[in-house]
Formats: structure tokens, C-alpha cells, sequence
């Protein structure tokens, strides 16, 4: 807890951000609808804004928080202390900068780190940029997905699935449209890492490069391929498709997503209160998925309180209303027991758990 009160904190937030409140409940800005009040929240919506308040943050000594959208991440029952930044800058631009050798197929796109994904590639789309459409699926900002390293099947391989060795060689994911990303180090300073510098790894950006430099995603630079408005426009609508109707239009043929062997049925995303994948999906002998391997466990279904593994996928877990972070975290844990004593495969959390625990 900082030594400054509360409202001399905010006070001095008000004067970088229009949106600043104390004691906000955390339910209000999650996809899990999960989590106890920040002390201090303020909402910056451009690059400046949240340059200016993370700068605020350091001068007083007072820890903080960056909020993206509010998925995959589990936030405390108590809260978190000191101050939340929810960043809602949300500006993008197409680079006049040459794309190098292959400009006329391609452009670079400059997005700031708070812009939505899924509104981030419709609107590109207008362009004629393609690459990055599977995007479109995932609840987050730009920068969450950088510091993710988010990833989505290839369109290609709708209608297969070969195993979890099979499935991520072909993967789609974002740093491969990645040129560089804009950061704010721990001094104030802006500065350029290109890709190479990022450590991207499938777990996400290296975490300890970023920890050590204090370095907050400001905005990314995207090299992205050029086609035809209509043709990006069908590409959307064919990952629209699948994961609604479970079958897709895919050149000209409809397919199914992929059968389960195990139980069957067609996997797809629940719907309901998520913070998305719980659990990273694990390299193993059985080849199998996170998912897959909770389910072999048979807790499909199981609850603690109002939370639930979700009956649909199981490294998913439901908030049914009104459910604890805690009754969250113990359906975490009962997955990893009951994993590692049947498979002797540890499981490791995508989803971050913040605040105080």
C-alpha cells in the first residue's frame, strides 16, 4: 500500500487522464466479471495519457497495474493495491515507411498497444491487409497480444487435427506480422526493440527482458501482406463461421472443426463469463492438449462454488455467477493435481493471477 492517500493519488491522476475513481470493484472491467476493488483506477485512452500516468506511478513510488481488456487474467478477491491502468489508447496507421523488397505486397501498420484485436483486424481490413485474422477471435488489446505472443489455428487446418506436436508448427501467431514494438522504459525514455530483440517465445514476449527494464508496451509496428478487400473480408467470415457454426466455408467447401477422439464431439470456445484458456497447452507423450488431458481426468463439468469447468472445454472455467477468484484458483489447482498424478504433466496457468493474494 502506498504511503500517499488514496485521493492525493487520484488527484494527482486527474491532472494526466479525464477517468480516475478510487475502491473500483475489478468485476466491472474483467471477461470473468471476477475481482475485488483497485484502489486507484484510471482509464487512459491515448499513448500520451498512459505514458503520463505509468510516469506518475514511478515518480511517487506507487506500484500499478496495466489493464488491457480484462482477459486472461484472474484478479483477486481482495483487490489490487496501489494503482490500475486500464489502457484504451487506440489508434492505428498505416507506415509510409517502405516495406522493403516486397512493398508492393505488403505495408507496415503502426497500432497503438491499447486497440482491441478483434476491432484492430476489421478495421485493417478496409486496407486490404490480410494475415492477422484470427485475431478477431481473441478478447484482448494489441499489446496484451504482443506480450502473449497470441496464437489461433491456420485457416488451412480447419478441418484437421493431427495431434498437439501437428498443430503448432502450423499456428498462426502474432509476432510473425510483428516488425518492432515501442516501449517505455523505466526512465520515461521511448524506445524501438525490433522483433529479434522481443525474445518471443509460445509462452509470449520475454517476461524477464520486460520485468528487468521496467518496459511498458506503448505501440507496435505490424508488417502485414496485401489482397483484395473482399478476399480479407471472406477470410474473416470463414474464422467467423467455424467458431460459431462449428462448420466453415473454406474455398468453396464446408467443413467441420475437428473431432475430438476422445470424447467425439466438435470442440468450441464456451460461451459465458472466461478469461480464456486457463492452461498453456503443454508439450507431452500422449500428444494430447491441455484441454484433452483435464478432460481424460474427468472434471469436465466439476464446480466449486459458482465456478465451473466448463462442460464444452475443459481449459476453460465458467463463471456462473457470482463465483470467487478463490473457487477460480482451487478448480486450477484440482486441474494440475489430477493432471500431473494421472500424466505426470505439470500444467502452467496462461492466465495471470493479479493483485492480492
Amino acid at each position: 500500500m502506498p504511503e500517499l492517500p488514496l485521493q492525493t493519488i487520484a488527484n494527482e491522476l486527474a491532472k494526466a487522464v479525464a477517468v480516475v475513481a478510487t475502491n473500483e470493484p475489478m468485476a466491472r472491467h474483467t471477461t470473468f466479471r471476477i475481482g475485488g476493488p483497485a484502489d486507484v483506477f484510471a482509464i487512459a485512452k491515448t499513448t500520451d495519457e498512459l505514458i503520463h500516468a505509468v510516469n506518475i506511478c514511478r515518480e511517487f513510488q506507487v506500484p500499478f497495474f496495466l489493464l488491457g481488456a480484462g482477459s486472461n487474467i484472474l484478479v483477486s478477491d481482495r483487490g489490487i493495491r496501489g494503482v490500475t491502468i486500464r489502457n484504451k489508447s487506440s489508434e492505428f496507421s498505416l507506415d509510409d515507411e517502405s516495406a522493403g523488397d516486397e512493398a508492393v505486397d505488403s505495408r507496415f501498420v503502426l497500432v497503438d498497444s491499447g486497440y482491441p484485436m478483434p476491432k484492430f483486424v476489421v478495421d485493417v481490413s478496409q486496407y486490404g491487409l490480410t494475415g492477422c485474422e484470427f485475431l478477431q477471435s481473441i478478447p484482448g488489446t494489441m499489446g496484451g497480444g504482443a506480450r502473449q505472443n497470441v496464437r489461433f489455428r491456420n485457416a488451412r487446418q480447419f478441418d484437421q487435427y493431427d495431434g498437439l506436436r501437428e498443430t503448432r508448427k502450423t499456428d498462426c501467431y502474432l509476432s510473425e506480422f510483428v516488425a518492432d514494438v515501442e516501449v517505455l522504459t523505466g526512465r520515461g525514455e521511448r524506445k524501438t526493440l525490433l522483433n529479434s530483440e522481443c525474445g518471443f517465445t509460445y509462452t509470449g514476449i520475454d517476461a524477464g527482458r520486460l520485468e528487468k527494464d521496467s518496459l511498458v508496451i506503448t505501440r507496435l509496428r505490424l508488417k502485414m501482406q496485401r489482397d483484395s478487400v473482399g478476399a480479407v473480408r471472406e477470410r474473416l467470415q470463414q474464422y467467423r463461421t467455424w467458431r460459431a457454426r462449428r462448420t466453415a466455408i473454406l474455398f468453396n467447401a464446408e467443413i467441420a472443426q475437428p473431432q475430438d477422439a476422445f470424447t467425439g464431439a466438435h470442440a468450441r470456445q464456451p460461451t459465458g463469463a472466461t478469461a480464456g484458456c486457463v492452461f498453456f497447452n503443454v508439450p507431452n507423450d500422449h500428444n494430447h492438449p491441455t484441454g484433452r488431458l483435464i478432460d481424460l481426468c474427468g472434471l469436465k463439468g466439476r464446480r466449486i462454488g459458482n465456478a465451473e469447468i466448463s462442460p464444452a472445454h475443459a481449459n476453460y472455467i465458467l463463471n456462473l455467477g457470482g463465483a470467487k477468484a478463490s473457487d477460480v484458483r482451487a478448480l486450477m489447482e484440482l486441474a494440475k493435481d489430477k493432471v500431473f498424478s494421472r500424466f505426470g504433466v505439470e500444467l502452467v496457468a496462461e492466465v495471470q493471477l493479479v493483485g492480492q493474494w
